[in-house]
């Protein structure tokens, strides 16, 4: 079960960096982006943010 999670983590950090990189938030996103030390925490939160606007979204259409 830890690989998949790992995989999970991993498929949603990358497109929450997509995400992150097409939109105007980037710009404010990257300088604090490079002072941060804790990038891990910061990705987790910009992940577990993009998953329920996803979620929130997707049941709106839906």
């Amino acid at each position: 079960m830890g690989p998949v999670i790992r995989y999970m983590q991993g498929s949603l950090m990358l497109y929450a960096m997509n995400l992150i990189s097409v939109s105007p938030v980037a710009r404010i996103l990257k300088p604090v982006a490079r002072h941060a030390r804790h990038l891990p925490v910061v990705f987790s939160i910009v992940g577990f943010v993009v998953a329920i606007l996803t979620t929130f979204f997707s049941g709106m259409s839906g």
